[in-house]
C-alpha cells in the first residue's frame, strides 16, 4: 500500500458511497466531500451523502516498528434522506422508512473493500466496521432526517 493521506481516503470512500445500493430505498443523488465540495453540495434531490474527517475527535498516532507508524482517525458520512425538521407523525413515518436499508448496503460493499482501494490499512476497528446514528441532522442552517455513519480508519506511514 502506498502512503496515503486523509484526502485519498475520503476520495476512495466517495467511490464506495457512489456504489451503495440501498434498495428498495432510493439511491443517492450525489456524494460530496466536505469542505472541498461545499460550494457544489446540492440538496434539491435527496438522498445526498456528505463525507468529512470527524472533527473534535481524538485521533491516534501509533508507533509500529521498523520505521513504520499508523494514524488512526475517523470519517463521518452524513446521509441526508428527508427534509426536516420532522414536525408531524406522517412525515416522521415516511422518513423512518428510508434509513433501514442503508447500513446493510454500506456494509456489503465495505466488507469487500476494507482497504478503500488501497488508501488505508483498513476501515473499522477490531470487529467493528462502523457506527451509525439515525435522526435529525443539522447541516449549515438546514435540518434533515438521516443517518450519521462514523468509520474508523487506519493508515500506515513510513519514516
Amino acid at each position: 500500500m502506498a502512503e496515503q493521506g486523509t484526502g485519498e481516503a475520503l476520495g476512495a470512500l466517495k467511490r464506495v458511497f457512489e456504489n451503495v445500493n440501498p434498495a428498495p430505498a432510493q439511491s443517492q443523488a450525489g456524494v460530496w466531500i466536505y469542505p472541498q465540495d461545499f460550494e457544489s453540495i446540492e440538496f434539491t434531490t435527496l438522498p445526498v451523502v456528505v463525507l468529512s474527517e470527524v472533527v473534535n475527535n481524538q485521533n491516534q498516532w501509533l508507533y509500529d516498528a521498523h520505521d513504520l507508524s499508523e494514524s488512526v482517525w475517523a470519517i463521518e458520512a452524513l446521509v441526508f434522506l428527508y427534509p426536516g425538521p420532522l414536525t408531524t407523525e406522517p412525515a416522521a413515518h415516511e422518513a423512518e422508512k428510508l434509513h433501514n436499508p442503508w447500513p446493510l448496503a454500506l456494509a456489503d460493499i465495505l466488507y469487500n473493500q476494507q482497504d478503500l482501494y488501497r488508501t488505508v490499512v483498513r476501515v473499522g476497528q477490531g470487529k467493528k466496521l462502523f457506527d451509525w446514528t439515525v435522526g435529525q441532522i443539522d447541516f449549515w442552517q438546514k435540518v434533515f432526517w438521516g443517518i450519521r455513519f462514523v468509520l474508523p480508519v487506519s493508515q500506515s506511514h513510513s519514516h
